[in-house]
């Protein structure tokens, strides 16, 4: 599909347009950015719901639902079935909508061991 852009009301030369960006674009991290924070949400109305509960890790109940780095996401939840399985829908549906691919054979999940009173 080819478009033409204004540009103080004099037509351009006409462009192709294509999906996606260049391995290394500079731009890519920003818009990534912007779609996981759609994923963000959504586990967010997911846990207002009570369909799913955020990991508490210390005395001064700061809870933390995920950490992201790069193309890397860590969802800390509760260690309960019915959450995992609202996890994986929400994950699902998120792809859906966002044309991002989950590697769902790398989704891992097992409970923590915390011990009270101390680090180790």
């Amino acid at each position: 599909m080819d478009e033409e852009l204004l540009v103080n009301g004099s037509p351009m030369t006409q462009f192709g347009i294509e999906r996606g960006l260049y391995q290394g674009d500079p731009l890519s991290p920003f818009l990534f950015n912007i779609m996981i924070e759609g994923l963000s949400y959504l586990f967010r109305e997911v846990q207002d719901l009570d369909m799913m509960r955020r990991a508490t890790f210390s005395e001064n109940s700061v809870h933390i639902s995920n950490l992201q780095f790069a193309n890397d996401t860590i969802f800390f939840l509760i260690s309960k079935m019915d959450y995992l399985l609202n996890a994986m829908r929400d994950l699902r549906c998120f792809e859906l909508a966002s044309d991002l691919r989950i590697n769902f054979s790398q989704v891992l999940y097992g409970e923590s061991k915390q011990k009270r009173g101390g680090c180790g």
